[in-house]
């Protein structure tokens, strides 16, 4: 019902920042070259600093060679090169990218990510080719040229992209014009728009109701509020992130109907909706949900209420209601929190934390790094009294399985939880989860998910080898239909896996997660090779929680 991927039209586009490299000889190429031929192993650290390289180099001999590689058996390689090919500086091989790898690639994967690197030159002299590229046999290259034109933001290329728009288009184009529209704001485009409302296709629905409120704003609220009333949960859902932008009646109004729907994805977006709608008269239906929640929502919903009211009361209902019950005629809404303002929680201590975050989930999933410098030694804050100070310095990996048993005995039997391994060998070793789905809260099965833990453990320290896969890992954890909430620990930042820049993983994540949902926190551990906005940046894009110990 909330597919998570379109496949490889959805992949991220974004500006990466510039390796401090040296100026490199021309001569060297052909000794690049060899490099990226290799595929052992070891081989995997030379390869990326190769693409590195060539990038810098930026020539069009640099670039034939990187296009090679665009549909390397890696996807770290795949998407280094992509970087790589993003800081060509040669006119001829932006050139040669554009018109010959773009336009007569062989591969469909090969053009897509050749409009993937081009997105990241970010020049208006790509747009002529990309312009071209819409018509391409394959919905996902027209998608990836869409998305690259939006992110580009010329908006000259507005009008051909929504002329573009048709029934007889893949709807996965279709949903990627939408999408560079909305990016593009060109307010002449928008009866191109809202002619898809009521496309046949519920992704395409979804990305027009969102592209016609930010194009259309207030014109755009008739098309929200019966958007509301489609059967397709992903349509609603694009309807509630649109109203902040329509008129404050019909904004309210549909928020408060969105707090009440059958599905717990929609009230999500709902209760994230009221704080960006911003008006006192949602604070009484976020409080009267709060009194029918159990699990995840009573989370989402006491924090919503934090952000609205500047008031920390916690995730107990009946304090809440207290409260505004004295205060809702005399009250003033606060200042709106700053954008990327850190969220802060207190654990009350009534329920099972992880690092101090409370749980009110009942479907989690613990994914835990277990590369190969979670082995040492632990060098972040000093552990809580009464836990791990009795006994001396701990392994990083250690601290975390420890955690993960403390919160396990505290979980109740209605509580599902599974455990995912952050690491490359975890795969080859076929101990990459716990259990295929989420376990039911029995006492045999908390025992068995330790068991796991400790025995994958041992067996990954004895290998003493494995990248940090933590797009894939994570990417595994959005797949079971049943989780709403993840933990993520780790100790550093991606070293492998489908994405490991950080701004290609973000923005990946608000895709796939968009109408999943999942609500993902972030624990930070050790200090060497950590990158803490990284993780942060993690949780604000889920609407988590990030704490560094």
């Amino acid at each position: 019902m909330f597919p998570r991927r379109l496949g490889l039209a959805l992949l991220p586009l974004c500006a990466v920042a510039a390796f401090a490299l040296p100026l490199l000889a021309a001569d060297d190429i052909d000794d690049y070259a060899r490099i990226m031929k290799k595929h052992e192993y070891g081989d995997f650290w030379d390869r990326i600093d190769t693409t590195r390289k060539l990038g810098s180099l930026g020539s069009k001999k640099a670039v034939e060679i990187l296009a090679l590689y665009l549909e390397d058996p890696d996807p770290a390689i795949v998407e280094a090169v992509v970087v790589a090919l993003g800081r060509t500086k040669d006119p001829e091989g932006i050139k040669l990218l554009a018109q010959s790898v773009l336009l007569t690639g062989q591969s469909e994967k090969v053009r897509a990510h050749a409009a993937w690197a081009l997105e990241l030159l970010k020049s208006k002299e790509t747009v002529p080719p990309l312009l071209k590229a819409l018509g391409d046999a394959s919905g996902e290259v027209r998608a990836a040229a869409a998305r690259a034109l939006g992110y580009i933001g010329d908006k000259e290329s507005a009008k051909p992209l929504s002329e573009k728009l048709s029934s007889a288009a893949p709807p996965v184009a279709n949903a990627a014009i939408l999408r560079a529209l909305e990016l593009l704001r060109d307010e002449s485009t928008y009866d191109a728009v809202v002619g898809r409302f009521g496309d046949s296709n519920a992704a395409v629905r979804a990305a027009a109701l969102r592209a016609g409120a930010v194009l259309g704003k207030e014109k755009a609220t008739e098309g929200l509020t019966k958007g509301m009333e489609s059967r397709d949960p992903m349509v609603r859902i694009a309807a509630l992130e649109g109203f902040p932008h329509a008129e404050i009646e019909a904004a309210v109004a549909g928020v408060t109907k969105g707090l009440d729907e059958a599905e717990w994805q929609v009230k999500a977006a709902a209760i994230a909706a009221a704080v960006r709608v911003w008006d006192k008269r949602l604070i009484d239906p976020l409080i009267a949900r709060m009194e029918k929640e159990k699990g995840r929502l009573r989370f989402d919903i006491g924090m919503a209420l934090k952000d609205l009211t500047g008031k920390d009361i916690g995730f107990d209902a009946r304090s809440w209601r207290g409260w505004w019950d004295a205060q809702k005629d005399k009250f003033v809404l606060p200042p709106k929190p700053k954008k990327g303002e850190k969220r802060q929680v207190k654990n009350d201590g009534t329920t099972a934390a992880f690092f101090n975050i409370p749980i009110y989930s009942d479907r989690v999933c613990f994914v835990i790094d277990y590369s190969g410098s979670m082995y040492n030694e632990d060098t972040g804050k000093a552990p809580e009294a009464g836990k791990t100070a009795a006994k001396g310095p701990m392994r990083k990996i250690d601290i975390a399985i420890e955690e993960l048993g403390n919160v396990l005995t505290r979980f109740k039997p209605e509580v599902k939880f599974n455990l995912i391994v952050i690491s490359t060998e975890s795969v080859k070793q076929k101990c990459r989860k716990a259990a295929p789905q989420l376990l039911q809260g029995t006492e045999g099965n908390k025992k068995a998910l330790m068991e796991f833990a400790k025995d994958t453990c041992k067996k990954l320290e004895q290998i003493k080898r494995g990248r940090g896969d933590v797009w894939d890992a994570l990417a595994d954890a959005l797949d079971d239909a049943e989780v709403d909430t993840v933990f993520v620990l780790s100790d550093g930042v991606p070293t492998s896996g489908r994405f490991c820049d950080d701004g290609n993983f973000l923005r990946q994540l608000r895709l796939d997660n968009e109408y999943r949902r999942v609500m993902v926190h972030t624990v930070l551990t050790g200090t060497k090779g950590t990158d803490v906005s990284f993780m942060e940046n993690i949780a604000e894009t889920t609407g988590g929680v990030a704490v560094t110990r």
